[in-house]
């Protein structure tokens, strides 16, 4: 299954252009159907899936308005961390979300499913949400906590969170790597025959160990590669419990949520370049030099594909290369969609595909 990396709505174009390639997925919360319906309407437009939470109950005309409406893929949520509050009944949460499934049996596009926290998982508490066979995905938020010495215990992860594995976080692993007897969301879901899927991830930087993040976005990605998920969405924002959650600079905290220092910390490079080095077909930042000589000759060297050689510019305006490179071919072009599915790669460039998008995948393998 191809894994889709997106981020949050609220500072996706930031982080897409901070990146320099086109992310695939698009994690955004609404307040009902038809605020739900407008992101969903602009995602389709940009080329990316959709995950919307929806925060209120919609009605059965409503809901029903929404799945003859939707024709580009979405993920669907009702409420969001439903741990948390918990915001209604565990049964009411349960119910609804196997209703919201109900109905989106009749558009392929659509998947549901719920999110919580990482501490159900990881405390092994998660199946209370969960209707049997009415899920099409097992939804996680998981962050990986940094905090100052001697400051107070982060207040969702406690003193534990400072630089845990997604395995640990996820209910997976033991502290000290081992598997975890019973398991937590990837065991759950392959026992339903799902996929995970990462609402919200995110990490704080090390400030004294730049290297921290960077390769534990890299062995998070590698994992939940490994464990079927479907979708991971870095939460790529200001305010956090703890600090941000900024994947292009360096933690800053203070007490106020709302603070521009916030915002100030330093450049964060190394996992800018780790994140985008996760997406297929994405190219490997490079330098190149453009020489113009006197009589009219390009000269170009560059490291990104090895390449050297000369680009001529002729009377006629032509430019023409000749020289000598090495690099790795394109890989070839995923399958044409099945009959009657919209295909959102042509529009925007990617290979995630459709195929992993069946939305009975455990029926089609």
């Amino acid at each position: 299954m191809t894994l889709l990396l997106g981020a949050n709505l609220a500072r996706y174009a930031e982080l897409e252009t901070a990146l320099g390639v086109p992310m695939d997925i698009c994690r955004s919360y609404a307040s009902g159907v038809s605020d739900a319906l407008s992101k969903i309407t602009a995602d389709k437009a940009a080329g990316r899936v959709s995950w919307v939470s929806i925060s209120s109950w919609p009605t059965t005309a409503d809901i029903t308005r929404l799945m003859d409406t939707i024709t580009s893929p979405v993920m669907l949520t009702y409420l969001h961390e439903e741990d948390l509050g918990p915001k209604v009944a565990i049964a009411t949460f349960k119910s609804r979300t196997a209703t919201l499934w109900d109905a989106s049996q009749s558009n392929p596009n659509v998947q549901v499913g719920p999110i919580l926290t990482h501490t159900p998982y990881l405390n092994q508490t998660h199946a209370q949400y969960y209707q049997t066979g009415k899920f099409d995905f097992v939804g996680v938020d998981a962050y990986r906590f940094w905090r100052q010495d001697g400051s107070l215990p982060d207040p969702k992860v406690g003193g534990v969170g400072q630089n845990r594995s997604i395995g640990y976080l996820l209910g997976e692993e033991n502290a000290n790597g081992t598997p975890k007897a019973g398991g937590g969301a990837a065991t759950f879901a392959a026992a339903n025959g799902v996929p995970i899927a990462i609402g919200e991830f995110g990490a704080h930087p090390f400030t004294t160990d730049h290297s921290n993040r960077p390769i534990w976005l890299a062995q998070t990605i590698a994992w939940l590669r490994a464990h079927n998920a479907s979708a991971a969405c870095y939460f790529h924002y200001q305010i956090g419990e703890s600090g941000p959650w900024l994947l292009d600079r360096f933690h800053v905290y203070t007490t106020d949520p709302n603070d521009p220092a916030r915002l100030t910390g330093a450049a964060d490079p190394d996992s800018i370049a780790a994140f985008r080095n996760e997406f297929q077909g994405a190219a490997a930042p490079g330098t190149a030099n453009l020489d113009l000589s006197g009589d009219g000759a390009l000269t170009f060297t560059g490291t990104a594909s090895s390449a050297s050689g000369t680009l001529s510019l002729g009377g006629d305006g032509t430019l023409t290369f000749s020289g000598s490179g090495t690099g790795t071919p394109p890989p070839p072009p995923p399958p044409p969609p099945p009959t009657g599915e919209e295909d959102l790669t042509a529009a925007r460039g990617s290979d995630y595909g459709w195929l992993h998008w069946r939305r009975r995948w455990r029926r089609y393998p």
